[in-house]
């Protein structure tokens, strides 16, 4: 009983366009959109990274060596003919002693340590390990750089009555470095996942700092160009985990939900939909540690809430007026996500839609579905 009316008092109790809102939040079991290695019982990853672009830029370099050392033949060729003539016929013919010019040499990319990249994969709810892992690679596809832009931003100043523009200088960039994933269970079965990483995908601005000519400038988005080379790896190393842990991780997430509570007056008693708030409250809390509990709490609420939408007609002096039938749905919608109770939530929320809705009710709204989407998904994933 303590622990419940802890529960309670630690609820933030915000109110929105005269509805108080209470925020509840509470752990809850987030399953696997990828569920190849869930349904095999596998529990360990073994993570591998491969610089795709090292074998193009390996290349580049033997290229460049074959051509120095073709030029250098050329080279020793016309100065054994050139020392072989004549000083005469030389003068004659206006010959020079040849020059050997070295080529311009490619442009190498920074070499990341794979396995240093590989130490800092983790996925959710699984551990490292050999015993029929879940086998991870992450292939890097190269740095890129989208383009260089310069920036030119003015400042009017006085002195001495005099006034003076100072004019600066500063180049942005566009980089990204693509990763793609590919994931397969040991044991061979065929089920496999090869997809790119989204948030890699997207070029990333970066900014040099500001100078007066814009040589300086330049210089300076060059030097922030190849820092960012040597880092952005290891920044998207939080992108690929993030992936790994939607696509195959099982853990006790940190959940919150709005719970709308309407107040009762001297003419509208709400204290039903109270109570429904207290047996959804407690279901939560619940959920994580005794789902039967919780669900047990869940389903006495949402039977105070379907009651309490039979009486609704659309009259706004009646006890269920359309604001505290847009608090009712809401909630019916929460409980109904986090109870698997997924034709009841799309219902309650189709419902809502029918109904004239403010900014906020849309934005609220916006999230339920998001959150309905996304559980949906993982639920039906481990069915199939």
């Amino acid at each position: 009983m303590k622990k419940i009316l802890l529960y309670s008092l630690l609820g933030m109790l915000i109110t929105s366009c005269g509805t108080p809102i209470q925020t509840v939040s509470f752990n809850y079991k987030r399953t696997p959109l990828n569920p190849i290695a869930y349904h095999q019982g596998v529990t360990t990853f073994k993570p591998s990274v491969e610089l795709s672009y090292a074998q193009n830029a390996q290349m580049d370099r033997e290229l460049y060596e074959q051509e120095v050392a073709r030029l250098r033949q050329v080279y020793e060729d016309s100065l054994t003919a050139y020392n072989n003539t004549p000083l005469a016929q030389r003068i004659v013919l206006g010959l020079k002693p040849p020059t050997f010019v070295m080529p311009q040499p490619p442009t190498m990319p920074y070499m990341y340590d794979a396995n240093d990249l590989a130490s800092k994969i983790k996925i959710d709810g699984m551990t490292r390990g050999e015993n029929n892992p879940l086998l991870i690679n992450v292939f890097f596809e190269g740095y890129q750089v989208g383009g260089i832009d310069k920036q030119l931003k003015t400042k009017k100043r006085k002195q001495n009555e005099v006034e003076y523009i100072d004019t600066t200088y500063n180049y942005t960039a566009k980089v990204k470095h693509e990763a793609r994933l590919y994931a397969q269970v040991a044991n061979g079965t065929s089920a496999e996942y090869n997809q790119y990483v989204p948030a890699t995908q997207s070029y990333k601005t970066i900014s040099g700092k500001a100078f007066k000519d814009t040589l300086n400038a330049y210089d300076d988005i060059i030097k922030t160009i190849k820092a960012e080379e040597q880092k952005i790896a290891f920044d998207n190393i939080t992108h690929i985990n993030a992936m790994l842990n939607s696509e195959f991780g099982t853990s006790d997430m940190r959940y919150s939900a709005q719970l709308h509570a309407p107040k009762s007056s001297k003419k509208r008693d709400l204290s039903d939909l109270n109570e429904a708030i207290v047996q959804a409250r407690m279901g939560f809390d619940y959920l994580s540690s005794e789902p039967n509990k919780g669900l047990e709490y869940m389903n006495k609420a949402i039977a105070i809430w379907e009651n309490a939408m039979k009486e609704y007609s659309g009259s706004k002096k009646a006890r269920i007026s359309p604001d505290v039938m847009k608090a009712i749905l809401k909630n019916a919608t929460e409980a109904a996500i986090f109870t698997h109770n997924w034709e009841f939530a799309l219902r309650y929320m189709n419902q809502l839609k029918t109904m004239k809705l403010k900014s906020l009710d849309n934005a609220q709204l916006n999230v339920l579905n998001n959150q309905y989407q996304d559980l949906k998904k993982r639920y039906d994933a481990l069915k199939n």
